[in-house]
């Protein structure tokens, strides 16, 4: 195989930047909430409202080569830049933005920011920027002109991988779709380049043997045409192993368990290489509930205890900023694929936010039957989780970010703890939620209600009726159907009140309240009840919550 030396045919000094010190500290130091980093965030984040046309790329990539260079080692400045850079300069802006990464991580580690003790936002930025770089190289290949850029960025992004499975100790970041993306093109144009130095090779042999002066040239013979091929053909060139199929998942590599070394560390092993498989199958086959068990194995499984809180806010940071404006995004525009992935892109590196097992369920319920599977054992594995660690759920984060919405406490009471997981991916209720949504989505909200209205009372018992009527008021929530939604609450409260629901069902009793308090807090509450009426539905739905989950109700009654 031929030697290439990637820095050569590169060629460009920007690709150094990475690797280099800055005086005096070697890594600089932190610029966040610096009036430069938040110039830098605030154009950014035009992308998740006008895509990412809507961001001036040159000024942001300038400008954070200049922050790199002189300032910071910031790895979330450094992996947007690999963005950038592609957007602006295509793939020779990718592979001198990913030898800028892969010189950062390799010489920088240790002191660049965020800091090494934030290691999950680490492993988040880069899972942003591997998933981000390999749907678009899918979608957009390289001209053949720019193959050897894919071949730079390809092998620079290999050595990246390899740093980064030694020094990401408990989040892992799986580069595989990006690096698989890019192998196709990087092969092509190293097969080119090998061809080339034959080709050459075998001419400067000939020009330097003596017989190839001396000896005169043989006419072809047209019986044999076989033994006078074109020069070309003559050149030794070897031929490539197999290659994968596009459809075909790149394995990460599975290293021993070394059991004899304690079990500690042979369970941290498993979990890691459980966390890498999960993600690099989940990009072949999302619909695979294996994906979904592994990945939960390998992420709640490290958890036995709930963190360390006060008042029931904990030391975690909440998730990023960036990763809930993608999603937020991505709901509105009804891409439930892309919010999939980006919702279990979430869970990996914030594993505490129930939110997104919520929207996971969500995004699989309007896919359809084909993740009927994979909503069950999403569900089944968090009713699991929650049975292990009581309580998380009235948890927050640092900045007061609860765990879990109040959309995803009822639907943990009504689905998940209800029914363990069982009921409530893959039942019948889901695909007429899933039918209703898609109506509404087409902007047929009412036949889309009519819809699930009529599935509702068709259902046999009482309390599969009530679960399904709940579902009807989420719809009417969602929608913005307030009217129908508050005689329909005060119907179901009324039946709660005449069975002893809170008594018998304790779980769906709170999801009840739960839908009426986010009903009388809807901004257009007032036009249909006046203020004296809503203060006081309130303050019953914040006395019937108290008997059932006194942490919902105390979060409900702060200001």
């Amino acid at each position: 195989m031929t030697d290439i030396n990637l820095g050569l045919i590169l060629d460009d000094s920007r690709a150094d930047i990475g690797a280099l010190a800055i005086e005096p500290l070697p890594s600089g130091e932190d610029l966040r909430g610096e009036p430069e980093f938040e110039t830098l965030e605030t154009e950014f984040r035009k992308i998740e409202t006008g895509g990412p046309t809507a961001v001036d790329w040159k000024l942001l990539n300038r400008k954070t080569l200049e922050i790199l260079q002189g300032r910071s080692k910031d790895l979330v400045l450094a992996s947007r830049l690999v963005y950038g850079l592609y957007r602006e300069e295509g793939y020779r802006g990718m592979a001198v933005g990913i030898s800028i990464l892969r010189g950062m991580v390799a010489e920088h580690w240790e002191g660049m920011f965020p800091p090494l003790s934030r290691e999950r936002g680490r492993a988040g930025t880069l899972d942003w920027l591997a998933e981000k770089l390999a749907t678009t190289v899918e979608s957009e290949p390289p001209a053949e002109d720019k193959k050897l850029f894919a071949l730079i960025a390809h092998d620079r992004l290999v050595e990246l991988d390899t740093l980064l499975s030694e020094k990401l100790k408990k989040y892992p970041v799986a580069m595989g779709p990006l690096v698989r993306a890019l192998r196709p093109h990087s092969r092509e144009a190293r097969q080119a380049i090998e061809a080339q130095a034959a080709r050459e090779a075998e001419l400067e042999r000939a020009a330097t043997e003596p017989s190839a002066v001396a000896a005169p040239v043989e006419p072809p013979r047209p019986e044999t045409p076989a033994e006078t091929p074109p020069p070309a053909a003559v050149v030794p060139v070897s031929t490539p192993s197999p290659v994968p199929s596009a459809s075909a998942v790149a394995m990460p590599a599975v290293p021993e368990i070394a059991v004899g070394e304690g079990a500690e560390k042979a369970l941290q092993t498993l979990f890691s290489t459980a966390a890498r498989i999960a993600t690099a199958v989940r990009q072949e086959a999302p619909a695979d509930a294996r994906v979904y068990l592994c990945a939960r194995f390998a992420i709640w499984g490290q958890i036995d205890r709930l963190p360390p809180e006060r008042a029931g806010k904990t030391l975690l940071p909440p998730p990023q900023a960036s990763r809930l404006a993608e999603i937020k995004a991505l709901h509105a525009a009804g891409n439930y694929q892309d919010l999939l992935m980006s919702a279990e892109s979430a869970f990996f590196s914030s594993p505490f936010w129930l939110d997104a097992q919520y929207m996971i369920a969500q995004s699989m319920q309007a896919l359809g039957a084909p993740y009927d599977q994979a909503r069950i054992a999403v569900a089944g594995e968090l009713a699991l989780f929650l049975k292990r660690v009581p309580g998380l759920a009235q948890l927050s984060f640092s900045d007061g970010t609860p765990f879990a919405s109040a959309e995803t406490i009822s639907w943990i009471a009504a689905e998940v703890e209800a029914g363990d997981g069982a009921n409530a991916p893959g039942a019948d209720i889901d695909i007429a939620k899933a039918e209703a949504t898609k109506l509404a989505q087409q902007g047929q909200i009412l036949p889309g209600l009519k819809l699930l209205a009529d599935f509702a009372e068709g259902r046999h018992g009482e309390r599969d009726r009530f679960l399904a009527r709940l579902e009807v008021g989420e719809y009417c929530l969602r929608f913005d159907l307030l009217q129908p939604l508050l005689a329909l609450v005060g119907k179901l409260e009324t039946i709660a009140e005449k069975n002893g629901l809170a008594h018998w069902e304790p779980q769906v009793a709170a999801a009840l309240a739960n839908l009426s308090w986010r009903a009388l807090d809807h901004k257009n509450a007032k036009r249909f009840m006046d203020e004296g009426q809503l203060l006081e539905s309130k303050s019953a739905v914040v006395s019937t919550l108290a008997g059932l989950d006194i942490v919902m109700a105390a979060r409900f009654s702060l200001p």
